[in-house]
């Protein structure tokens, strides 16, 4: 009486799926997290780029959030932080000079001026992942120089 049910198959699959489904869906989960991160990356050092472009275009530092970043994060939890904004000068090599009156030391050398900006921005996970962070910083990075 009780031997029809040992040999019987029917729920064989329902309960290989329920021990397969919850590692499948953390995977899922996880894949899709990672897509968002590299996005969200990919996001921050195109604004970046933008906000160098801009300064090289206008040379306002006081406007480059106003005009470039916020609108790339208007619906999002937050803008992006500028974390540093800056117009240097260097020499061949890396060497830095200041930009009003310095001069580079090889006479065959010209004075390179940049904008490079960096900016900052809390990227949080959709599932909180045993030895990982719940939130990771990014950081966007973009130097361009001006002539």
């Amino acid at each position: 009486m009780f031997l029809h049910y040992l040999k019987d198959k029917s729920g064989v699959a329902a309960v290989e799926f329920a021990l397969i489904a919850p590692i499948l869906l953390t995977l899922l989960i996880g894949t899709i997290d990672i897509g968002l991160y590299l996005n969200d990356k990919m996001k921050l050092e195109s604004v970046a780029r933008s906000s160098a472009e801009y300064l090289i275009t206008t040379r306002d530092l006081d406007n480059v959030v106003a005009d470039v970043v916020t609108p790339y994060y208007v619906d999002d939890a937050g803008p992006a932080i500028v974390t540093d904004a800056e117009f240097l000068c260097e020499c061949e090599g890396g060497v830095a000079v200041e930009c009003a009156l310095g001069i580079c030391s090889d006479e065959g050398d010209y004075k390179r001026r940049f904008y490079d900006v960096t900016l900052t921005r809390t990227h949080n996970t959709l599932f909180v992942y045993p030895g990982f962070p719940a939130t990771i910083d990014l950081v966007g990075t973009a130097r361009m120089q001006l002539d």
